[in-house]
């Protein structure tokens, strides 16, 4: 109730917000690809390649430093993988990470390694990476990118972190991706649910369900609708959905399923999966069962959110708290147009005594 009161005070009193500090653009360094003769497509910002077996192609990236300090470039290639948000992810592979079960010829495995150069102000530079087809021809879509990092560096010591006599700061980072095919067939997606389970997201409670796309095509203006029905009752526990997703080839992620102040409660249960592309759908279902412990683990979030609840005499509290604010609002305003009024009028009279006076004489 006091967090209420206080969110209830910012809001009356109103705190500015500058949304413009939240989204800096990137003036410090550009990344350009160069034209390829397997581009399918002209006039795009990242590669889309139609090759053949046992080619090797240059894929050469133009880097220009338009900052005003000397420039670390890092570019390393990545895979495509697909996060937790439903979205395709190019960022850089993180140390002990894992690829997905399907992917057989991940973008990684076909091109050359990380390179780095350093850029003055104002200069530019092509950094040229090797793309090598396989001999064996291949379906669908190879889906991967490069990471652009720039970072500011200073032989001065005391900068910030030292990196090989090097003195980092300031990092910035631009990506670009990567999709190569033999063949301009769609392909259809193979969806499948690996596991089920009870995990902490953004600390609310979640059931993730790991969804699988076995197949090399990507696709997006994906839905999501989920379904949880006890097995025995076969009543529904819970629906959610989410819109606008989208996959990577070959990847997974986990969907979540927030279960916010909803009791999680031990037994055996069924999950029914609908989802959509375009005119496609698939619809996937899997028994789960939720465990004493499980229950237990997150009993007391359910019970800090319900004691957390609002009631109609909260409701009724913070309507007459506004009530009143506005009534001494408008009492203030009352008052200080009365003041005017006040003083207008005693100047009045005594612009008016003053001219009497002075008949007089």
């Amino acid at each position: 109730m006091k967090r209420i009161l206080f969110l209830l005070i910012l809001v009356i009193f109103f705190i500015p917000f500058n949304v413009n500090s939240l989204a800096e653009e990137n003036d410090q360094f550009q990344v350009a690809i160069a034209p390829s003769p397997h581009q399918i497509e002209e006039n795009l910002s990242f590669f889309d390649l139609l090759v053949d077996p046992m080619e090797v192609i240059d894929l050469n990236l133009l880097v220009t430093n338009t900052g005003k300090e000397k420039k670390l470039i890092k570019v390393t290639p990545t895979n495509a993988r697909t996060d937790n948000n439903g979205e395709i992810d190019y960022s850089r592979i993180k140390k002990g990470e894992t690829q997905d079960s399907s992917l057989l010829l991940p973008f990684t495995s076909i091109v050359s390694n990380e390179q780095s150069i350093t850029l003055d102000p104002g200069k530019s530079q092509t950094v040229s990476f090797k793309l090598k087809i396989p001999e064996e021809k291949f379906n669908g879509t190879v889906l991967g990118g490069f990471v652009i990092s720039a970072s500011d560096i200073s032989t001065q010591e005391g900068k910030t972190d030292k990196t090989n006599g090097i003195y980092i700061k300031n990092e910035y980072e631009i990506r670009k991706a990567v999709r190569i095919r033999e063949f301009e067939d769609n392909l259809t997606p193979e969806f499948s649910i690996n596991n089920i389970e009870f995990e902490w997201v953004n600390n609310i409670p979640a059931l993730t369900v790991n969804i699988q796309n076995s197949v090399a095509t990507m696709f997006g203006d994906m839905t999501i609708n989920a379904t949880v029905t006890d097995s025995k009752t076969q009543k529904n526990i819970k629906t959610y959905s989410a819109k606008n997703l989208e996959m990577a080839p070959n990847s997974n992620f986990n969907f979540p399923i927030f279960w916010y102040d909803q009791e999680i409660i031990e037994g055996n249960y069924n999950l029914s999966l609908k989802i959509t592309s375009g005119s496609e759908s698939w619809n996937l279902d899997k028994k789960f069962s939720i465990t004493k412990s499980e229950s237990t683990k997150f009993s007391d979030y359910h019970e800090k959110s319900t004691e957390s609840k609002m009631t109609w005499i909260d409701y009724l509290i913070i309507t007459l708290i506004v009530l009143v604010i506005l009534i001494l609002v408008c009492i203030v305003i009352f008052l200080i147009k009365k003041n005017k009024l006040f003083s207008t009028s005693n100047k009045k009279k005594k612009s008016s005594t003053k001219n009497k006076k002075k008949n007089k004489e």
